[in-house]
């Protein structure tokens, strides 16, 4: 027998594992739920139970960008298959691409070894700016990268971020 699990579970788990808007994920569940492309039991053991109309107010109200966790009671006893579930996380649009922000830092090292020709270079008047200076040490070979423009950005706008306060 198929493992199986409460759509609010499932959906708030995805949300948070895969980094995903959890609106964005609950409408395309609940366009799914709707559509019949994911199998539902209704709650509890009552077969009068109108699933499928209450489906359908669902995916309007959601798609309306309410909060589904006014109807989180009833979602928690609607209960779906989790491998059919993971089937429609995969076709459903993809999570963020590339890499976790903040975590890459590729020329990190190499650009702070430069920070102290960028101060003498400002300071003795040989550049107007931190980016004027990066310029001129791109020029150097002395700072990596793949165009001088985006290479002397990225040195120059982590050099300020780091000394704004010192220089101020």
């Amino acid at each position: 027998m198929a493992k199986r699990s409460n759509i609010w579970d499932l959906v708030e788990d995805a949300a948070a594992r895969l980094r995903r808007p959890r609106l964005e994920l609950w409408q395309s569940v609940a366009e799914a739920l709707d559509e019949g492309k994911l199998p539902a039991a209704p709650p509890g053991t009552a077969p009068a139970f109108p699933l499928k109309d209450w489906l359908r107010g669902f995916r309007q109200s959601v798609e309306r960008f309410n909060d589904p966790r006014v109807c989180a009671r009833i979602l928690k006893h609607i209960i779906v298959s989790i491998s059919d579930f993971n089937k429609l996380l995969k076709t459903t649009g993809k999570s963020r691409r590339g890499p976790v922000p903040g975590q890459t830092g590729r020329f990190q090292k190499s650009d702070r070894k430069v920070f102290p020709d960028i101060r003498s270079r400002i300071k003795s008047g040989r550049a107007g700016s931190p980016h004027d200076a990066a310029l001129q040490l791109y020029d150097e070979g002395k700072i990596k990268g793949n165009s001088c423009e985006s290479a002397a950005k990225r040195v120059a706008t982590r050099y300020l971020r780091e000394y704004r306060t010192e220089d101020s």
